[in-house]
């Protein structure tokens, strides 16, 4: 006559999995952050992997109709060293969201809480462990941490940020529109490609790109080698103009 479910037990913080319930303590990514007694960022390699496998959590959640509300460091936990969605406490149905809950800071205020809201605290969650920052303190969302310069692994954490510019921009409509596409870019970087957009030039200054080369074009060319070449005599055969070259 109970209705009850099941649910995996996170790893123990000291002993990994090996759990004595006196002194069991749950491994969750906050604590991967704070561990040292303070914020540190995990590093790029280790963010990519993590997100790669919350990312396929929150495809397979949202196929099923529905959306979790409280994705944050705290409510992840590790199982078997595999980062997990956890704490299903405000997960519903999309259809069923008429009241917005979550923590501050993960959830744009006044947004309707839909597959794009969890998107957007997924990005976030990824700018905590790949900066260490904390993402109620910068006003300046998503600045990167001034000693960028010196990271091994700069470039996988550029990259990286333009997966939260893109998972966190304000408007939904601008968002990953499915944790399938977050995924993918994902992906894309592991397989060594690059998700930075890249630099295209409008119609007007690609015109006057070429204005400018054609005249340079022109001061760079010799004066003798822009002579009407020499018209062949009518006696000439087909074979000797065609021993002659190309005429300039």
């Amino acid at each position: 006559g109970y209705f009850y479910y099941l649910m995996e037990l996170a790893d123990d913080r000291q002993t990994g999995q090996i759990r004595s319930p006196a002194a069991y303590v749950p491994r969750t990514l906050r604590w991967e952050l704070e561990k040292n007694g303070h914020r540190e960022r995990l590093p790029a390699e280790a963010c990519l992997r993590t997100m790669l496998s919350l990312t396929a959590g929150l495809e397979e959640l949202h196929s099923g109709g529905l959306i979790h509300r409280d994705i944050k460091p705290a409510n992840i936990i590790f199982v078997q060293g595999e980062p997990k969605l956890a704490d299903i406490g405000l997960v519903t149905s999309k259809d069923l969201t008429r009241t917005i809950m979550g923590t501050p800071g993960y959830f744009l205020e006044g947004e309707p809480q839909t597959e794009r809201s969890d998107i957007y605290a997924l990005g976030k969650v990824l700018y905590e462990i790949l900066t260490g920052l904390d993402r109620r303190d910068d006003v300046d969302f998503p600045r990167l941490p001034e000693g960028i310069r010196s990271w091994p692994d700069r470039q996988l954490a550029l990259e990286l940020n333009e997966v939260v510019s893109k998972a966190c921009a304000r408007s939904p409509r601008k968002r990953y529109q499915s944790a399938g596409g977050m995924r993918q870019d994902l992906e894309r970087l592991v397989s060594g490609k690059s998700v930075r957009p890249r630099v295209r030039l409008s119609a007007g200054a690609l015109g006057l790109g070429l204005v400018v080369a054609a005249g340079l074009l022109a001061v760079l060319v010799p004066l003798p080698f822009r002579r009407t070449a020499k018209q062949p005599d009518a006696g000439t055969n087909a074979a000797s103009i065609s021993s002659q070259g190309p005429r300039l």
